[in-house]
């Protein structure tokens, strides 16, 4: 399943955490080759409670990716400092942990999948959901394709009944990446993920490499 999909299974929980949205964004941009850029990531939810009064939730972090697919994601909530590494070259996740001065490291197999053109994405489908087809539009100076897919959930929570979560995803073929996922439903309100601030170019080499005073962790894939 696509990481935006995955929201269909986190949908009723209510209020996205910073550590889902990032790990949406960096699990459908990894891996993709010759388009390196960086950006600020906004992630944003809004939900209304029953008495009319709604609950507002913003963060940022920063994203990176180099011309080999390798990514960064740097995040920030309240005392939490994370930066997150994937590198698809070496087949290794990497959590540095400033406060801690620690690396662990988690090994996998094989590069993620992805869909390598719209029609590609277009033909993957869940089952249950409507998918349609979008207007093409400019995000950020971009040119984007989107798809809407729709699902009605039944909660089984009293007074709530029936609930259709409409998501709707914007990619770039140029710049290989979403540029914005919106998820809104009756019951968990709206959120959305966006990139802003989009610069091209290969990113400092150095931002994912392990700084040379980390303590390293291994951590194995089938753990």
């Amino acid at each position: 399943m696509r990481p935006f999909l995955a929201w269909i299974a986190i949908g009723t929980l209510g209020v996205l955490s910073t550590l889902v949205g990032y790990t949406q964004v960096l699990g459908g941009i990894e891996g993709r080759k010759g388009s390196p850029f960086s950006a600020d990531v906004v992630q944003e939810s809004t939900k209304t409670l029953g008495y009319g009064n709604p609950i507002q939730h913003k963060t940022r972090w920063k994203l990176f990716r180099d011309v080999e697919g390798r990514t960064r994601g740097e995040f920030s909530e309240g005392k939490q400092f994370q930066v997150r590494i994937i590198d698809s070259v070496g087949k290794v996740m990497i959590v540095l942990d400033p406060k801690t001065r620690t690396a662990t490291i988690n090994h996998f197999d094989a590069p993620p999948q992805h869909p390598s053109t719209l029609d590609d994405q277009a033909e993957e489908q869940v089952p249950g959901m409507k998918q349609e087809r979008l207007e093409d539009r400019d995000i950020q100076g971009f040119r984007v394709s989107g798809f809407r897919y729709s699902q009605p959930l039944n909660t089984g929570q009293q007074g709530h009944g029936k609930v259709t979560i409409v998501i709707e995803t914007w990619y770039s073929q140029d710049l290989k990446a979403t540029l914005l996922t919106t998820q809104e439903d009756s019951q968990s309100g709206r959120s959305l993920i966006r990139l802003t601030n989009i610069r091209r170019g290969d990113p400092d080499p150095q931002l994912f490499r392990i700084p040379s005073d980390y303590t390293l962790k291994e951590v194995s894939s089938q753990q």
